[in-house]
């Protein structure tokens, strides 16, 4: 079966139609759209900033890797990011999505040295 060689995903799982044919890029993956980085975690491909830009207002997006709800994990639960953060990493650093496969080439520790030093 193919996969997509970025998100992982089937075309079955998904009911999606494989571009590039066996390159096993999703149509949702090849599309030119901006992908964001949680704060949290590192995962560099959140559809929404998790932040507002104007409004300063969380996106509600659910990080698949560490589970984090921007607007609700934060602002409601009163978790910081580096709180979360922990808990996550002494939780094993699973993958949080019962919906979403975590991509093949997903790696939590490279994700968290990408995340800058000093961050909340």
């Amino acid at each position: 079966m193919l996969r997509c060689g970025v998100c992982g995903r089937s075309a079955f799982d998904v009911r999606l139609t494989l571009t590039r044919g066996t390159d096993g890029i999703c149509d949702d993956c090849a599309a030119p759209a901006e992908r964001f980085t949680c704060p949290v975690c590192g995962f560099p491909a959140l559809y929404e900033p998790p932040r507002s830009p104007k409004t300063d207002g969380g996106s509600y997006e659910i990080c698949p890797s560490c589970g984090f709800q921007f607007g609700v994990s934060d602002d409601d639960g009163g978790y910081s990011y580096r709180a979360w953060r922990e808990e996550w990493i002494q939780a094993g650093m699973p993958w949080r999505s019962v919906g979403q496969k975590p991509p093949p080439t997903w790696n939590p520790v490279q994700q968290l040295e990408g995340l800058p030093h000093g961050d909340n």
